[in-house]
């Protein structure tokens, strides 16, 4: 009996002491509300402090409701002097203290510019690191019996984003019947690049090239270059003004012929873009292209969609949105406005 009790204290004392091993190795977190949360301290950057814990996972805490934190193991600090120290963390009040190979280094709270594991990389560095992302679309939809008919649309997107520059490719065909009579039949290709000068200003080019059938359009080319002034400028959201220059040039399939048309213009556009949480995202474009040849001669451009995951998957999503195009003059007997519903199914591959 003494032998069974001494067996089982032996194994207390021993899951005690790996319990206290785990808790001396943890990082810690002070709030400003009082709370502490234990954890391990993944980084700082952009204003967050990210930490991962045993009982909620990863978290990310505002770094204005941190009121300090200290860390088991070296890691890197960088303030917004982009001073880099590293060494073990340690509270102090007002900030924290970092016990580096060139002695003490004190830094507040709001002072931190970003930090990471020893092992990391530079959260800046690894923001302006390239990749690329590639985007896949499609809706399909047939209907037999009193009528019958067929609609469809497929689209792929390629963007190359970092924090000063983003690069984007594009196509898309979209094809509908109706009692063997075409509602739609139209095609597009282009591409835009984006490249940020200073917090707010920007500049744009962009080229696509189109094809509507239905339209009577056999070809038409629009060229858009000019200034963006960025109002909201984030990770979690983008509110641009365009205003530039364009050149839009059109051939038609009409008969008799239609003269071609080809002009310059200016072109005003506002872009915007809302993640409304790590699973939602919100995007509204509006463009309103005149022409300097003839003013009442424009075309005005709108899409606004709703993006949600689907079935719990990271790479598949759902994409809910409607675009306008309205054109002042169009040709043949198209009508000005042109209205698309459209729900379709999207493939994230990168």
């Amino acid at each position: 009996m003494k032998r069974l009790n001494l067996a089982a204290f032996a194994s207390l004392a021993l899951a005690l002491f790996g319990l206290l091993a785990l808790s001396a190795r943890a990082d810690t977190v002070f709030l400003k509300d009082g709370s502490v949360i234990h954890g391990k301290i993944a980084k700082v950057t952009d204003g967050k402090l990210t930490v991962t814990t045993d009982f909620a996972g990863e978290l990310a805490i505002k770094q204005d409701h941190v009121a300090s934190f200290e860390t088991d193991e070296p890691v890197y600090l960088k303030t917004k002097e982009n001073s880099t120290v590293l060494g073990k963390v340690e509270c102090q009040e007002g900030g924290v203290a970092v016990a580096g190979s060139g002695g003490n280094y004190r830094a507040s709270i709001a002072d931190i510019k970003s930090s990471w594991r020893k092992t990391g990389e530079d959260p800046e560095l690894l923001a302006l690191k390239r990749h690329w992302a590639l985007e896949i679309s499609t809706d399909i939809s047939g209907k037999s019996g009193n009528s019958t008919g067929f609609a469809g649309a497929v689209g792929a997107v390629a963007t190359l984003v970092t924090p000063t520059d983003s690069l984007k490719f594009y196509a898309s065909g979209s094809r509908a019947e109706a009692n063997k009579a075409r509602s739609e039949d139209t095609y597009k290709g282009g591409a835009e690049y984006n490249a940020f000068f200073s917090k707010t200003w920007s500049w744009y080019v962009s080229s696509e090239l189109m094809q509507d059938n239905v339209k009577d359009i056999a070809l038409r080319v629009s060229t858009l270059g000019g200034l963006g002034y960025n109002a909201v400028h984030s990770a979690k959201e983008d509110l641009q003004f365009r205003v530039g220059l364009s050149y839009r040039y059109e051939t038609y399939d009409t008969v008799p012929a239609t003269a071609n048309f080809s002009s310059a213009g200016c072109n005003f556009a506002v872009v915007h873009r809302l993640d409304i949480s790590s699973w939602a995202v919100m995007k509204n474009s509006l463009s309103y292209v005149p022409s300097f040849k003839d003013t009442a001669n424009y075309v005005i451009d709108h899409d606004s969609n709703f993006t949600l995951p689907f079935g719990g998957s990271k790479s598949w999503s759902m994409r809910f949105g409607v675009t306008n195009e309205y054109v002042s003059i169009p040709v043949s007997k198209a009508k000005r406005l042109d209205t698309t519903y459209y729900v379709r199914l999207v493939l994230n591959m990168l």
